[in-house]
């Protein structure tokens, strides 16, 4: 017996990355988001069906999101960021290998060794800083007495004419000049007055010639001392050892004087290798990221062709989901000035969903859930986006529990993903309503309906301190490996800082998944059950979520929905069905005006308006209005290039309207890009604009814009005329 039905919600949107920068915002976002979550969505769900079972979720995609991965400048991004990462993880196995760790430890140790020579130089030069000058300067006084006693040793001894003592010896016979001492072999002393040294002296033997002086820098000039051979040798040590430099070269006893030499890696000891003795879990873990990227790139390619939006497709045509739209470029409705502007939004959303998925929606997911119904002000009549979404055949949207129960807002959206940096304001507490949200209601203007958000079902998933989320097993998203960029830490505390993470243990996280999809099917079954005892009917949850939340910023999410949708077909009572399906079997049976509100923080337009956003919105406005005098202008274009001109200048317009801009402004996590994408879309329209109206269209800067901003090619521009209501107009 069934004891209610269920209905799963993904809401799937980026903002337009195309061409517009890589890192860390820009195309890598959509990159991440196909890699993480649509991809792995997609192979859980064919799973599913796989398995006979159908999985029965309303999958919104918003037209935005689309275009961007129905691209082929995207798609080929896509494949280069995958074998990226492949590459990365490739280098982080063998990093974290035994073979690396000691390839690292190696590394460690030559490194530790470049740093004490680095420390020994620079001691050495500081030690030798004031000493160089006095070492060369007595070194060059001894040579000069070397010098001197050369030449006088040629003079009294070896060149005195005969008959005045012994004359040059017979060079067959040693001789006392040969020995390098004075006749008779008597070392007591050597007379003054020596000018020359040859290459027959006796000092030649030592390497020191008759340059030797010149080398020293001094002048040649007798010496005014007298100088003993064993004293002259001990002078010469005690300079070389001053010097630092004694050294021997060629022959045997030459010895030559140099200037004091900075220590060499030879001097520094050999550091020893310090490997860990336990392996290091990522070596493991990237392993397993490797299968786990290697099988996305083959899904992106072999099993699915390269096309998402197909596959998205064949499962709706199989019953398993339902695809829903969204405003073109997510645009925040209640904001708007001109009703033109709302027309168009959602007129390219229904032409871009029919023609990627072959049937016009049924349902829609209105940007950031947020309403505003009619009013009046002094002029004008802004009819209630309910107007627009039913002009187009939209039947339902969505909106969050307080918009219909009363109260206080919940905050629980605050704390997860993009949603971490909102400052959460309360919404001025309503009376209650006496309403739930367990049945969907009718709006009394136009017959469009809307389903809330189930608190408690939502609560479960969001919330920072109870969500399945934030479990100490489950990956940690902002911690990253600083080589790869990889994750490979988990959560493991609430309060646990980013240095103190713990390794991330697949075995162990898919052990929660399966406890915690357990926990959640018996949640949504004793609420059911509840329901239905207290009421006597049957009751409805609606869970809607961001898609991005699962498999991105929640890395098991994919898995954890997977087993929900399996565990429900297995007996629970709860039968899982689309929206589109619940409101064709069990359509409304009240109605309610839904009042001003939105899901984001303190449930009203606060994130979107705002003191740091506010200064967007009279730039919008002024578009708007330029874009309604364009197609004043041109209720045909006159040319091919004007046709090309205006259909460019809408496109623009579309995308500098996101909601995303102002979003990522107020949550300041990507303030400066999101001013500057906002910024070059209102160039873009401008530039295009001042074209038309002077009839002097630039090709160039037509050409350009078409280059980057190319979604929506069969896009109308007179989507864009001037529709306003004046006040007091009998509806």
């Amino acid at each position: 017996m069934s004891v209610g039905t269920f209905s799963l919600v993904l809401h799937s949107h980026l903002p337009y990355y195309r061409k517009a920068g890589m890192w860390p915002f820009g195309e890598e976002n959509l990159y991440e988001a196909m890699a993480e979550t649509y991809l792995p969505l997609l192979v859980a769900l064919e799973d599913l069906v796989e398995e006979g079972v159908s999985p029965k979720l309303t999958i919104g995609i918003t037209p935005v999101l689309a275009e961007q991965l129905a691209d082929e400048h995207l798609k080929v991004g896509f494949e280069k960021y995958v074998a990226d990462i492949i590459e990365r993880i490739e280098k982080d196995v063998h990093r974290y290998s035994a073979e690396g760790e000691r390839e690292a430890a190696q590394w460690r140790s030559a490194e530790m060794r470049s740093e004490q020579l680095a420390a020994a130089i620079a001691d050495w030069e500081q030690a030798n800083a004031g000493d160089k000058p006095d070492v060369l300067s007595e070194a060059g006084d001894v040579l000069a007495a070397l010098d001197a006693l050369d030449r006088d040793f040629h003079r009294n001894i070896v060149d005195r004419p005969a008959g005045q003592g012994a004359g040059r010896p017979d060079a067959s016979a040693p001789s006392a000049s040969d020995s390098g001492l004075p006749p008779g072999g008597n070392p007591e002393k050597v007379p003054q007055g020596a000018r020359g040294v040859t290459e027959s002296s006796p000092l030649s033997s030592f390497g020191v010639g008759a340059g030797a002086s010149a080398i020293a820098g001094q002048p040649s000039h007798p010496v005014d001392c007298e100088v003993t051979v064993a004293g002259l040798a001990q002078a010469v040590a005690e300079t070389e050892a001053r010097a630092g430099a004694a050294e021997t070269q060629g022959e045997l006893g030459r010895v030559v004087l140099t200037p004091a030499t900075p220590p060499t890696l030879d001097d520094i000891p050999e550091v020893p290798l310090t490997v860990p003795e336990q392996p290091d879990p990522r070596a493991e873990l990237s392993k397993w990221y490797l299968d786990w990227y290697r099988q996305r790139l083959s899904d992106f390619q072999e099993r699915f062709g390269r096309d998402l939006l197909a596959a998205f497709r064949r499962l709706q045509e199989q019953g398993a989901i339902e695809i829903i739209t969204c405003a073109a470029t997510h645009g925040f409705s209640p904001l708007f000035s001109r009703d033109s502007t709302l027309n168009a939004q959602y007129s390219v959303a229904v032409q871009t969903h029919e023609r990627h998925f072959g049937r016009r929606p049924t349902g829609v997911w209105l940007p950031e859930c947020a309403y505003r119904p009619g009013y009046e002000d002094a002029r004008d009549y802004r009819p209630p986006v309910e107007q627009f979404l039913h002009a187009q055949g939209l039947k339902y949207f969505f909106t969050d529990a307080h918009a219909v129960v009363g109260g206080k807002t919940s905050g629980y959206r605050r704390h997860i993903g993009l949603y971490g940096n909102i400052e959460f304001l309360e919404m001025p507490e309503r009376p209650l309503s006496g309403l739930d949200t367990f049945h969907g209601y009718w709006l009394p203007e136009h017959p469009v309906a809307f389903y809330a958000r189930n608190e408690r079902a939502g609560w479960q998933v969001w919330s920072a301190d109870m969500g399945y989320p934030g479990d100490p097993w489950y990956r940690e998203f902002h911690k990253r490996d600083g080589n790869s960029g990889m994750s490979y830490w988990r959560i493991t505390g609430s309060h646990c800082e980013l240095h103190d993470k713990d390794f991330y243990n697949p075995q162990m996280a898919l052990q929660r998944i399966h406890e915690h999809s357990d926990h959640y099917v018996s949640l949504i079954h004793d609420m059911l059950k509840g329901y239905q005892d207290a009421n006597g009917e049957p009751g409805h949850v609606v869970v809607p979520f961001d898609t991005e939340l699962f498999g991105h910023w929640w890395f098991e999410g994919i898995e954890w929905i997977k087993q929900v949708v399996r565990k429900m077909a297995q007996g629970s009572g709860i039968r899982r069905v689309t929206i589109g399906e619940l409101h064709t079997d069990a359509p409304p049976t009240h109605a309610f005006q839904l009042p001003e509100s939105s899901w984001g923080a303190g449930g009203h337009y606060h994130v979107w308006m705002n003191p740091e956003v506010e200064w967007m919105w009279p730039i919008i406005h002024r578009c708007e209005r330029r874009m309604e005098e364009l197609v004043r202008m041109y209720p045909e274009p006159p040319s091919s290039l004007i046709a090309r001109g205006l259909a460019q200048a809408a496109r623009e317009l579309l995308l500098l309207e996101g909601s995303d801009w102002p979003f990522l402004v107020t949550t300041g996590q990507a303030r400066t890009y999101a001013i500057d994408r906002f910024n070059e879309h209102v160039e873009r329209f401008d530039a295009l604009a001042d074209g038309l109206m002077t009839g002097a269209v630039s090709a160039e800067t037509l050409e350009s814009c078409e280059g980057i901003d190319n979604l929506f090619p069969d896009i109308d521009y007179r989507l864009f005329a001037d529709r306003q209501e004046a006040a007091g107009r009998t509806r």
